[in-house]
């Protein structure tokens, strides 16, 4: 009979035990939280960073609205901010946005201006491809402006800067547009060796829906040639690109 009792006993003690530690916890967690939390520590560039952003969101809110003098503050003083912390990329590229910009709000001249600073910003930290983009941006424009030789001129720009470079997207995309100026120009030899170029670039960066977009670009060009050759004098195809 004795060895029953005291298992009970046991019994009755751990369980007293276990809700004194319940009830100990619970009051734990109604206990009033401390005024002193310690709190994630940002450095100051991390806030300016964040400030920054703050003024590139609120400028492309302003895009979107068309809200052109407000959205061109903003970007201005997202680039105050980069130029504080000695951050050129970021100044080419908000720069970027600014002749955007621009553009929307048909003011050409000052986008070529903004768009050749951004060049200048991308050069300073090494980017090909960000002067690649800008530079090709300026050609977009004045093609879409029929200034067909001022294009040229600004794509050929934008190609020269990648020569000694590895092949990537921007550069494609220089090489599809300076095809789509040949083309516009009825310059047909040309515009096909542009095309190649940009399907041997698409192909070496292994960006399938380009090559093959250029691939059915080529074909119909093909059958424009030979129709030319047929139909009057055959026009020179370019060097080293037999067709």
């Amino acid at each position: 009979m004795p060895k029953p009792l005291f298992n009970k006993r046991n019994g009755l003690i751990l369980l007293g035990f276990g809700l004194l530690v319940a009830l100990g916890i619970l009051n734990l967690r109604s206990l009033p939280r401390s005024n002193h939390e310690i709190k994630p520590s940002y450095s100051q560039p991390a806030r300016q960073k964040d400030l920054a952003d703050s003024f590139i969101r609120k400028a492309s809110q302003n895009f979107f609205y068309r809200e052109f003098p407000q959205a061109a503050e903003n970007y201005y003083k997202a680039i105050a901010i980069y130029e504080s912390r000695q951050d050129n990329l970021h100044i080419a590229t908000t720069f970027e946005l600014l002749g955007d910009l621009h553009i929307m709000a048909r003011e050409i001249a000052e986008a070529e201006k903004i768009y050749v600073q951004a060049v200048g910003y991308y050069s300073q930290c090494g980017n090909h491809k960000g002067q690649a983009s800008a530079l090709k941006n300026i050609g977009d424009m004045r093609f879409k402006r029929g200034e067909y030789e001022l294009a040229q001129t600004w794509y050929a720009q934008a190609l020269a800067v990648n020569e000694e470079n590895q092949p990537h997207i921007i550069h494609g995309q220089v090489q599809e547009a300076m095809g789509h100026l040949h083309w516009k120009t009825d310059n047909i030899p040309e515009a096909i060796k542009s095309f190649k170029q940009a399907r041997e670039t698409f192909a070496a960066i292994k960006y399938v829906l380009g090559y093959e977009h250029l691939y059915h670009v080529l074909q119909k060009l093909n059958k424009i040639s030979r129709r030319q050759s047929r139909d009057g004098a055959p026009p020179k195809p370019p060097r080293g690109e037999p067709y």
